[in-house]
């Protein structure tokens, strides 16, 4: 704690300060409505601050720390919520006009668990619009801006998921990811971002953009911000029958042990073969950290990660389309215009289309599970670029040329049809400060080794004590 901000302080630093009250719950959680204040004109991270019910929280936590005691590594922590997890008495737009004033009766589970756990909730943040796109631009609400380079982007669809805690404005955040929305825009900017086994986390209360494929999760500065953040999210809950038999366990524990004589495998095709070679490099030498570290990595067949990316672009139109049928039939005009594309390009994909794509889904899924069953984990790349400028919606690599939106979630969306737990962890940066992430991929309900494998990194390293300078 050599800063007198606490806005820059480690979660570990921070909650040690509020479980022995050197510092308020009120006085934290105004320090972090100051830096709102400061830097949000410039980074554009947040739909709504919520600022007066903050304030209350932050008393009515001081006066239960002191009565009563401290519940736990969450208590008193300023927190961000996607704007699609429903808030009661706070609006929920889910980044659409169409939503711009709905107010839930009751909050998503998720959210009633951070608020049990004594978590501050201090804003609810950009998306873009249902969480339908990676770049996070959004039409109603406006672009948000790379903390690491304004002139860049964060990633999508968990947009201000990433770019207000890397800017200090919240401590941890909630995203969701249904191709990559929470890891993408981690590791473009500078993050630990989790997708956690699908089914251990409720979606409740959770606008679904893809209900096969959506995972809600946590983004924070540091690997123990986002195991102290599963820790209470995860669990079963009765209202989400995919949670069910869904066991948390002690991840903050978890994350020590080390990784020595851990085997862990590197994918040979299709992660490598297009990818900026300045990040392919960093990788490469996270890779020898990881060896240096006591791990063995080996090279693993996957042959048809392709084609797991060609089922997903079936997949999630069509899930989407039956989500959003009858509100873009009835209000189209009020849809962002590339969000209603994709939505009612789903339309058009037939139940046999849909059907076969479900088929070849778990057929590939096979694939991934036989490759992990001989390692521990997997590690490759998050992005196969560094964060883009607003100005560049085409990449070229070699000689061919990609959208910016494929490109950036092309990695991390072929991880997500078989619910396998995913976290990506700051891994360097490139020559233009740019952050460059690295992805761990574990069997499924192995959230905690795979933490252990990011925290072990990420403890050897320390790249996720950098902050963009803004």
């Amino acid at each position: 704690m050599t800063s007198s901000d606490v806005t820059s302080w480690s979660i570990r630093d921070l909650a040690a300060a509020i479980q022995r009250r050197q510092v308020s719950v009120l006085e934290v959680t105004q320090a972090f409505l100051r830096r709102i204040e400061q830097v949000e004109p410039r980074v554009h991270a947040i739909i709504t601050v919520t600022a007066d019910d903050a304030v209350a929280a932050a008393k009515a936590a001081d006066q239960e720390i002191a009565r009563y005691g401290y519940r736990g590594m969450l208590h008193g922590i300023p927190i961000g919520l996607k704007d699609l997890f429903a808030t009661k008495t706070i609006r929920t737009t889910s980044g659409s006009k169409i939503f711009a004033d709905y107010v839930p009766a009751e909050d998503a589970s998720v959210v009633s668990r951070l608020r049990q756990a004594g978590a501050i909730i201090v804003a609810k943040l950009m998306m873009t619009e249902f969480a339908f796109g990676e770049q996070g631009r959004n039409q109603h609400y406006g672009d948000v801006h790379n903390p690491w380079d304004l002139a860049r982007i964060p990633g999508g669809s968990s947009t201000g998921s990433a770019a207000s805690v890397a800017a200090g404005e919240c401590a941890i955040s909630l995203g969701s990811d249904t191709g990559g929305s929470i890891r993408v825009p981690a590791a473009l900017c500078g993050l630990v971002g989790l997708k956690p086994t699908f089914g251990l986390v409720s979606r409740f209360g959770m606008t679904p953009l893809s209900w096969s494929l959506d995972h809600p999760g946590p983004l924070s500065k540091s690997v123990e911000g986002i195991a102290a953040a599963l820790e209470v999210i995860a669990g079963e809950d009765p209202r989400d029958e995919t949670t069910k038999g869904a066991r948390p366990e002690n991840y903050l524990r978890s994350l020590f042990g080390g990784i020595n004589g851990m085997r862990l495998g590197v994918p040979r095709e299709y992660i490598w073969d297009f990818i900026d070679p300045e990040i392919e490099a960093t990788v490469r030498r996270a890779f020898s950290r990881l060896e240096d570290l006591g791990a063995t990595l080996i090279e693993v067949s996957i042959p048809h990660l392709d084609e797991m990316s060609l089922v997903m672009s079936t997949i999630i139109p069509a899930e989407a389309a039956a989500v959003h049928r009858q509100l873009v039939l009835s209000r189209g005009s009020d849809y962002d215009r590339i969000t209603r594309m994709h939505v009612e390009s789903g339309l058009f994909i037939s139940a046999a289309d849909y059907c076969k794509a479900q088929q070849a889904r778990h057929a590939l899924s096979q694939e991934v599970e036989t490759a992990l069953s001989g390692v521990d984990a997997l590690v490759m790349p998050t992005v196969p670029v560094a964060a883009p400028r607003y100005d560049s919606p085409i990449i070229t690599l070699g000689a061919t040329e990609f959208r910016v939106r494929f490109l950036l979630s092309r990695i991390t969306r072929v991880f997500n049809p078989g619910g396998w737990p995913a976290v990506t962890v700051p891994c360097g940066y490139t020559a233009e400060q740019l952050p460059v992430g690295i992805q761990i991929v574990g069997r499924r309900f192995t959230d905690a080794l795979i933490l252990r494998i990011a925290y072990t990194y990420e403890q050897a390293l320390g790249w996720h004590n950098l902050i963009p300078s803004l």
